[in-house]
Order: structure tokens, then sequence, then C-alpha cells
């Protein structure tokens, strides 16, 4: 599988690319910052790396690199909430526009993922990109996730567009922006060896009872004084900051820049407890004291920003990540803010059946392609039957699942400890023919099966979960 990265940045999709266990190669990656290819450099040297503007590429340049994938992350501030909002009208678009010139004549490429920021989605820009690769032949799936969706203690709603030939099929339909996953896939998602986070254990969150990580378990524990907030920060903005502590679940999105402003660019840290920070704010805030005293006050809870290999880490980069000692704490944030969450990208590759784990490209005849191929072609109660039975009986000389004879049904335990790797939607209409059978209903009680297309394709529960007994 050979990958192109555009916008490459310092390397936070190739990261993710190695972290899921894909068997491809990054066969150029392309940037038009210097330090962020600095950065990129020296934690993928072996991969080629292009410091140049994306609009100087051609057609024939890309034709020869012959990739399959095209991962990008185009520049997100004609789109942020805080920008101007110009859209499609901003001159940071017109690297995006020259991609979309050249995708028509990119005859190798499979597969494109695009990663922006929440907003993209209701811009023109995006329907511009809809247009290009529906015109292509392309068909495509779009997210909108958030690490704390996934455990992590950060927010930061990302937009995500899957595109791929429509040869290709998504394994279900879409009608809006998904912005949910299901239990399924965060069971089924692979843990990075290399992430902190691997090795910590988390907590239920009481709203959405998911496991979730506190910021304790991305604290570095050398001395970060380095990091305090200066006094004429605290005296401005103190009563705007977002505290959070060693035992907080969620932290605010990181821009880039962090470190340099406080209001609105991400989270600053308190080593003591909520009770006291709320204890120290109610004395600082008394009529009696002046803003002298009010300093003196808050500064006893010795608020820091969180230092860059915190964030680092809250963005799922693994601990061998490494910055060049050339680049400065500033540069390293501004970085860090343009980046992604890389826990979240390896989810999307899961989540969509991107690739196959053994190396290859999950092809029609791929097991998850086959059922619902199957399934979405069956149009009576007899003919979903024998479909039904057909790819029990593929199922069972790939697998070798056991029969019990005694009672028509399949042996309990063994399968459906097989069956938990299925896809959601297998996994139900199995469970209903396992009951039908048990039951000795009428043969046309099978209709109760294969009813709609639509009662599998709702919100989250048309998310397949991931592939793999």
């Amino acid at each position: 599988m050979k990958v192109l990265e555009l916008y490459s940045g310092i390397g936070g999709m190739h990261y993710a690319l190695r972290e899921s266990g894909i068997a491809a190669k990054v066969v150029a990656a392309i940037d038009i910052n210097p330090v962020a290819n600095d950065v990129y450099h020296h934690n993928f040297p072996e991969t080629a790396l292009m410091n140049r503007n994306i609009q100087s590429i051609n057609a024939q340049e890309l034709t020869k690199l012959d990739a399959d994938v095209i991962l990008m992350s185009p520049p997100c501030q004609p789109f942020t909430r805080l920008g101007l909002k110009k859209d499609a009208l901003d001159n940071r678009t017109c690297s995006l526009l020259h991609i979309l010139n050249l995708i028509p004549e990119l005859k190798s490429l499979k597969y494109i993922l695009l990663e922006n920021v929440k907003g993209f989605e209701m811009s023109a820009m995006r329907n511009k990109l809809v247009n290009c690769i529906e015109n292509c032949g392309y068909i495509y799936r779009e997210l909108i996730l958030s690490p704390c969706q996934f455990g992590i203690p950060n927010t930061r709603h990302r937009y995500y567009l899957l595109a791929k030939r429509s040869n290709l099929k998504f394994c279900f339909k879409q009608s809006s922006v998904e912005s949910s996953l299901p239990p399924e896939l965060f069971e089924s998602l692979p843990k990075s060896e290399h992430s902190v986070l691997a090795e910590k254990k988390g907590k239920i969150n009481p709203r959405s009872g998911r496991l979730c990580y506190t910021l304790d378990n991305i604290l570095e524990n050398t001395e970060q004084s380095r990091y305090s907030l200066p006094s004429k920060l605290l005296q401005k903005r103190a009563w705007v900051l977002d505290i959070r502590t060693s035992e907080s679940s969620g932290s605010c999105c990181f821009t880039k820049g962090y470190g340099h402003y406080a209001e609105g660019t991400g989270s600053v840290y308190c080593p003591f407890t909520d009770d006291t920070i709320r204890s120290k704010y109610n004395e600082a805030g008394s009529r009696e004291n002046d803003s002298d005293t009010q300093m003196r006050i808050l500064s006893d809870l010795k608020l820091r920003f969180f230092s860059p290999k915190e964030v680092c880490r809250l963005m799922c980069f693994p601990e061998d990540f490494r910055f060049p000692k050339h680049i400065t704490d500033r540069q390293k944030y501004r970085l860090l803010g343009n980046s992604i969450n890389i826990h979240v990208l390896i989810g999307i590759s899961e989540l969509f059946y991107m690739f196959s784990k053994s190396g290859g490209i999950m092809i029609f005849f791929s097991w998850a392609n086959f059922f619902s191929a199957w399934y979405f072609e069956c149009q009576d109660s007899i003919s979903s039957l024998i479909r039904l039975l057909s790819s029990c009986i593929f199922s069972i000389s790939r697998y070798s699942w056991v029969f019990s004879d005694s009672n028509s049904s399949f042996c309990s335990m063994r399968f459906m400890r097989q069956l938990a790797a299925y896809p959601l939607f297998f996994r139900v209409r199995l469970r209903c023919f396992i009951r039908t059978i048990s039951s000795r209903d009428s043969p046309r009680s099978f209709n109760c099966l294969f009813k709609s297309r639509t009662d599998i394709v709702t919100s989250s529960s048309s998310l397949m979960s991931r592939h793999g007994p």
C-alpha cells in the first residue's frame, strides 16, 4: 500500500498509520513549513520529504508516485470559529483547490482521507471537495469526532472525510455527518504500544458510561516551573482561565497560540485540588482585596501551562516522538496546535475498514463486504434464508465453527466467542436467526429478520465494529 501524505506537518498521520498496524509505506510527504519538516525528518528520516508549496506540484509528479492513498490535513484557518471565515475565498485554500484539480488524473488513487476543523462541513470548500470526488467516481463518509469520545482527556472536535472508489463499497449508508461511534468500536480499537496511556488505568465517566483517563496519566514528573503563568498574564486573565487538576478527565482544545496566550488556547494546570482552587478564588475575589493582593493569593495556586511533552501525550503521540533540539517551546506549541490526535485517526481507519490488517486492500470478497452485499440484495424471506445459510457455511469452512445436532442451533460458547468479532448487523441477524430456530416458529417468521434495510442503518449502530476474530 503506497501512501502520499500532503500537509504532513510533524507526522501525525504517519504515526497513526504506523500505530494502526497497516502494512503501508509513505512514499512521499509534502509540507511548506520548514520547521514542521525538521520535526518530521527527525522522526521519519527514511521517508522522502519535500519542502515545497503544494501548488507547485503537477499531475505528472504525483502520477509517478503511484499512490493508492492520499492523507491530507489542509490549512484550517479559513474555517475556524475565531478566524475571518473567508472559506473558499481565503488564499490558504488555493492549495486544496489545486489538489482537487489533480485528483481526476490520479488513476491509481483509491482512498482519500481529509482532516480539518469543525465548521469545514458547512463550508463552500467542503461542497467543492464533495463535488470533485463524486465526479471522479468516489463514495465518501463524513465524521466529526473528538478525543474525549475515545477516553482521552481532551476536547478537540475535528471533521474527517474518508472517500474511496465506488467499486469498494462501504458497509453502511450515511444520511448526515456522524458524530458518535458504537461501543463495539471502542472495545476493538488497537492500543498503541508506544503511547503513555496504553499502560495507564482510567475511570468510568458517569455521563457517557465510558472509560476515560485522567490528566495525572500524562503529567511529567520533572520540575515544570519554566511553564508557570507569567504574572502579567495571570493578572489580566485569571478569571477566564480553564484550570484543570490531576484528577480532571478533560481539557480544552490546544491551539497554536498556547503558551503565549491564555484565553481560548487551551487549559492550564494546577497541582492542587478543585476545593483549594475554589477557596483561593473566593478569597481573591473579596472586595477588600486590591489587585496586588489578589495576584499574591492566586499565585499560591502555582498555575502553569501544560508542557509540550504533556500536550504530545494528550494528542496520543508515542513516547519515542521527539523534537529536534533547536525547536523552541513556542514552536512546539504552534506545531502541536496544527496537528491531529493520533488515536482518533486510528479509530477512523478501523471504523471504515480502510485497509486490511494483513496488508491488502479490503476488496469486495473480504468478509465484511461479502456479508453486507448479500444482506442488501435480499428481497424476500426465502432468498434471505438461503443467503444466510450459505454465508454461515462459508464462515464455518473458514473458521471451523461447531454445530450442535441435538438442538439444531449453534454450539453456544464457541460460537459467541467467534461472533464477537463480527459486524454489528450480522451479530444481530444471527441472534434473531438462532432464537427463531430455537422457538421452532414457522418459516414465515424469518420475514422479521429482513424487514428493511433501514433498521440496521441507524445512528451509531450503523457503524461497523472492527474486523478480525
